[in-house]
């Protein structure tokens, strides 16, 4: 039987419908008032129309949504969707609906596709990093998604990587997502936008800030007190993220069968890029 999925994002809502054959309804992507009510209001609204437009009887329907997601289907804090604070996401859309709903953090969502249908598959240890308004990772370590004890093992986007750095939404300062989002890089085309900066500059400038620092590839042995990683945006003190506990292979992995992080965030960037030239170019016309 068919299924629904959403995407509840820090900015945008989207949502298809999965057939059994494995294909799939024309994606719908609309943004949001960043409201509970009124997100609510929009995925029930899709809901009832995609059910509406098929025969077949769709008995569950896949949130993925920015943020803490607990077992019951509760936000418990989204640092981009800040008024969902102990939101009882899966309750009421089951009660609006009338069907099955399914709440996961949309990163997690990411990883698991990846996993089942996508380039993760036979792969037992992956991670995928997603990039949007925020940045997170999902985990899947020997075949199930890894939430850590407290559900939040993937929020990467929240590593300190400027001590005393701009504020975050989750409270935090310095956070990697204030520096290489889809936020920040919207920041960087509206200042260039009222400064004349040439588009590419941005795209130059933002690449460079999202590339890891090379501490991400060394073992604890080769790493030193006073390693650092400077930009002139961006600095990185790899021994301020040492001692916070957050290492990724040896705090996110369980050995050294790792991908290589950098890889994967110039190829996100890179196709990020491609995608933006070709709207601007669109938008140019």
């Amino acid at each position: 039987m068919p299924n629904l999925g959403f995407d509840i994002g820090g900015t945008n809502l989207r949502v298809l419908r999965l057939n059994d054959d494995g294909s799939s309804s024309a994606l719908q992507q609309q943004q949001h008032p960043n409201e509970p009510e009124a997100i609510i209001s929009i995925v029930v609204k899709l809901a009832r129309t995609l059910i509406q437009e098929t025969t077949e009887s769709i008995t569950t329907i896949g949130v993925g949504c920015a943020g803490h997601v607990l077992p019951t289907g509760v936000i418990k804090s989204s640092p981009n969707l800040p008024n969902f604070i102990d939101f009882p996401l899966k309750q009421i859309l089951e009660e609006e609906i009338q069907t099955q709903v399914l709440v996961e953090n949309d990163a997690n969502c990411s990883a698991w596709a990846e996993y089942q249908i996508g380039a993760g598959v036979g792969i037992e240890n992956l991670l995928v990093i997603s990039f949007g308004t925020g940045i997170g990772a999902g985990l899947i370590l020997g075949g199930s998604i890894f939430r850590g004890s407290y559900g939040l093992a993937g929020e990467v986007g929240h590593m300190t990587l400027e001590e005393n750095g701009r504020p975050c939404p989750c409270g935090n300062y310095g956070c990697w997502e204030q520096y290489s989002s889809g936020a920040e890089l919207s920041n960087l085309i509206s200042r260039d936008e009222t400064h004349a900066v040439p588009y590419e500059n941005t795209l130059t400038e933002f690449s460079e800030k999202v590339d890891p620092p090379p501490f991400f590839q060394l073992s604890k042995k080769e790493m030193s007190d006073k390693a650092c990683y400077s930009s002139e945006n961006c600095r990185v003190k790899a021994y301020y993220v040492k001692n916070e506990g957050i290492f990724y292979r040896d705090n996110l992995l369980p050995d050294d069968n790792i991908c290589d992080l950098s890889i994967i965030l110039h190829e996100m960037v890179h196709h990020y890029q491609k995608n933006l030239c070709m709207r601007r170019n669109i938008q140019r016309l």
